[in-house]
C-alpha cells in the first residue's frame, strides 16, 4: 500500500478522533476537503476510527479479526448459545465504547460467522455503522439499513430489552434521503430515552442513551461561562446515575470524561479517568482518555504516562490486527500532542522538547500542504517545538528554527510570533517590531478563516499570539499600562476560544498578564489572575512561581509558606535552574 495513502489516511482520522466537523454550511471548506478525501478514499477499503463506511469493506474487517487482548472483561450476555458468538460480540461492544469502530465492527462480524441467526449481532453491528462525536465528515451506509432490518427479522425470540434495542435502531437510518442526519439522531435519541425509562437500572441503555445525547450535541456541553448547556445536565444525570451502581461500565466512564472534561468541575471524573486506563489495559484510546481529566486538575506526570502506555498498547493491536495500520499515525499525533501539552504545564523543558519533536516527527511533511482547514490543524501541530522553546524561554533556539515555507500561512505566522518574542526578550525591539509586522500583513489571509466545526479559526487562535507579541514588546519598552492592556486582551480571545484536547492554543496569556501585574506592583489583581490560571491549570509551576511571588511582596507568611511548599512539590524532576517566572 502507497505511504502516501496511509498517511494522507491517517491525517484524516485524526481529526475523527480530535473531534473536528467541517463546516457543512460552509462550501469552501467542504470544497478543499474534497480533493483529499478523493485521494484517500480511491482505490481503499479500510478506513480508520469513525469511517465512511460506503467505502469500507466491512466484511474483509471481519474475515480478518482475530481474539484482542486487553480489552478488558466486561460483558453484555445476549440470546445466544454460541460461545464464540458472545466473546466477539462482548470484544465489539467494548471496543464501540472505547472509540476503536473498525474493532467493533470486524468483532461484530465476526460473531456473525458463529450465530448468523442471532438478532443482536446485526444490531451491533447497525450501532457500529451510526455516528458519535468524533466524526469528521459521517454519511450512513445503505448496509446499515439492511443490518437493522435483519435484527428486526430475527428478533421474534428475543427478550423484551433486546427488542426495544432494535426498534431503536430502526429509527436511527433512512433509505429516504430527504431526512437530515440530525432529524434521525434526534428520533434515536427520542427512542433511546423510552428504552432508558423502560430498563432504568440498564447500565447498557443508560450509556448508549447518552451516547445518543452526546450525539446530537458533539463537544458542545458546556458555555465559556462555566455553565452547562440546557442538554449538559440531563446527560451528566444519566451517567452519574448508571457510575454509582456500574463503577466499571466502559462506556459510562468514557462518556463521563467527555461530558465533564469543559465543565468547571472535570475532577469529579477523576475516579473514572484512574479506573478506565486499567479497565482496557491494551485499548489505546481508552488508555488516554484519562489524559483528558488530568491535565484538566494537575497532574500533569499522570497525563503524560498514560499518553505513553496508549502507544505501546496500540503498537501491539497493530502487531496483531494489521487493519488498524493507519491508527498508527493518528495515535502517534494526538497522544504525542496531548503528552507535550501536559508536559508543558511542568518544569522540564527537556521533556516537553522531546514529545514535540515526536509530535513534529510523526508525519510526512508533504501534509504541511494539505487543503484548508486539515493544513491549518497540521501546521498548528507542526510548530510545537516552537511553542515549547517560547513556553521555556528558550530564545536562542526559536531563533534557530528553520523558517516554514511561505505558502503554510499559520506555520509562517506562528514562526513570526515566536521570532517577535525572542527578538523582543533579547533587547532587540526593531526586530521585534519587524517580526509583528510580518505577523499582521499574514494574519488576514482567507486561509486562516476557515473553520474546523465546531472549534476555533487560526485567526481566534492567533489573535492571542498578536495580543501576546504586542504585550511583550510594549512591556520592554516600559509601558506597563499598554502591556497590561494588551495582555488582557490576549486573556479575553484565549477565553472565547472554544474548548478542545490539546487546546488551539498551549500556553496560557495569564501567564504574563500576570507577571506584568507584578511587575506594576498590582499584587491584588495579580492573585486574581493566577488564582485563575491556577483553577484552569491546577498545580502549574508557572503560576504557583508568580503566586510565591504575589505572596512574599505582600509579606503574607502563610502563603509564602505554602506556595513554597506547592512549588517545591511541582519542581520535583525540573530541568530548570530556578522557580521563577520566564516573561
Amino acid at each position: 500500500m502507497n505511504k502516501k495513502i496511509l498517511l494522507a489516511e491517517a491525517f484524516l482520522a485524526l481529526f475523527v478522533v480530535l473531534g473536528f466537523k467541517l463546516a457543512v454550511g460552509n462550501d469552501q471548506s467542504k470544497k478543499s476537503t474534497m480533493p483529499v478525501r478523493d485521494a484517500i478514499y480511491k482505490g481503499r477499503t479500510v478506513m480508520n476510527c469513525s469511517p465512511d463506511w460506503n467505502q469500507l469493506n466491512a466484511d474483509s474487517i471481519g474475515i480478518n479479526m482475530k481474539p484482542l487482548p486487553g480489552w478488558g472483561t466486561y460483558s453484555w450476555p445476549i440470546s445466544t448459545r454460541n460461545d464464540s458468538a458472545q466473546f466477539y460480540f462482548n470484544q465489539g461492544i467494548n471496543m464501540y465504547y472505547a472509540f476503536h469502530i473498525i474493532e467493533a465492527m470486524g468483532s461484530f462480524k465476526k460473531a456473525q460467522e458463529f450465530d448468523g441467526n442471532n438478532p443482536m449481532v446485526y444490531w451491533a453491528q447497525a450501532l457500529a455503522y451510526g455516528p458519535n462525536i468524533n466524526d469528521f465528515v459521517y454519511a450512513a451506509s445503505a448496509d446499515a439499513v439492511q443490518a437493522a432490518q435483519k435484527a428486526r427479522e430475527l428478533s421474534a425470540n428475543s427478550s423484551a430489552k433486546e427488542k426495544a434495542l432494535i426498534s431503536a435502531m430502526l429509527v436511527r437510518y433512512s433509505t429516504d434521503s430527504s431526512i437530515s442526519r440530525q432529524t434521525l439522531n434526534e428520533q434515536y435519541a427520542a427512542a433511546m430515552k423510552k428504552l432508558y425509562e423502560q430498563f432504568p437500572t440498564d447500565a447498557d441503555a443508560a450509556s448508549l442513551y447518552a451516547d445518543a445525547l452526546m450525539v446530537l450535541h458533539p463537544w458542545q456541553y458546556w458555555q465559556h461561562n462555566g455553565k452547562p448547556e440546557a442538554w449538559t445536565p440531563e446527560l451528566i444525570a444519566v451517567l452519574e446515575n448508571t457510575l454509582k451502581s456500574h463503577p466499571q461500565h466502559p462506556g459510562a466512564n468514557h462518556y463521563y470524561i467527555h461530558s465533564m472534561e469543559a465543565s468547571p468541575n472535570p475532577g469529579k471524573a477523576l475516579n473514572s479517568a484512574d479506573r478506565l486506563g486499567s479497565m482496557m489495559p491494551l485499548v489505546s484510546h481508552m488508555v488516554h482518555m484519562p489524559s483528558h481529566i488530568y491535565i484538566r486538575t494537575g497532574n500533569y506526570e499522570k497525563g503524560m504516562t498514560v499518553n505513553d502506555k496508549s502507544l505501546d498498547g496500540y503498537k501491539q493491536y497493530l502487531a496483531l490486527y494489521p487493519d488498524v495500520v493507519n491508527n498508527a499515525f493518528l495515535y502517534a499525533v494526538h497522544n504525542y500532542h496531548m503528552k507535550v501539552t501536559c508536559a508543558m504545564m511542568r518544569p522540564n523543558y527537556s521533556t516537553s522538547m522531546q514529545a514535540a519533536k515526536e509530535t513534529a516527527n510523526s508525519f510526512d511533511s508533504a501534509y504541511l500542504s494539505l487543503p484548508q482547514p486539515l493544513g491549518n490543524y497540521i501546521q498548528y501541530v507542526a510548530l510545537t517545538p516552537q511553542m515549547v522553546n517560547v513556553r521555556y524561554g528558550k530564545w536562542a533556539q526559536v531563533l534557530q528554527m528553520e523558517q516554514p515555507k511561505a505558502h503554510h500561512q499559520f506555520a509562517s505566522l506562528l514562526h513570526h510570533w515566536a521570532r517577535g518574542m525572542a527578538f523582543a526578550n533579547s533587547a532587540k525591539l526593531p526586530e521585534a517590531k519587524l517580526e509583528l509586522s510580518f505577523f499582521l500583513q499574514r494574519v488576514t489571509h482567507p486561509d486562516l478563516q476557515i473553520r474546523m466545526e465546531p472549534f476555533n479559526t487560526p485567526a481566534e487562535q492567533a489573535l492571542v499570539a498578536q495580543k501576546l507579541l504586542e504585550g511583550m514588546i510594549a512591556q520592554k519598552e516600559n509601558d506597563l499600562p499598554g502591556a497590561t492592556a494588551f495582555f488582557e486582551q490576549a486573556v479575553q480571545a484565549e477565553d472565547r476560544l472554544i474548548y478542545t484536547e490539546p487546546r488551539d492554543w498551549l500556553i496560557p496569556a495569564r501567564h504574563w498578564l500576570a507577571n506584568v501585574l507584578i511587575k506594576s506592583k498590582q499584587f491584588s489583581k495579580a492573585k486574581k489572575v493566577l488564582l485563575q490560571d491556577l483553577a484552569i491549570n491546577p498545580n502549574n509551576f508557572y503560576a504557583l512561581s508568580a503566586m510565591l511571588q504575589v505572596s512574599s511582596r505582600e509579606g503574607n507568611a502563610a502563603n509564602t509558606s505554602r506556595y513554597k511548599k506547592e512549588l517545591a512539590a511541582a519542581f520535583k524532576g525540573s530541568d530548570l535552574d530556578q522557580p521563577a517566572l520566564l516573561y
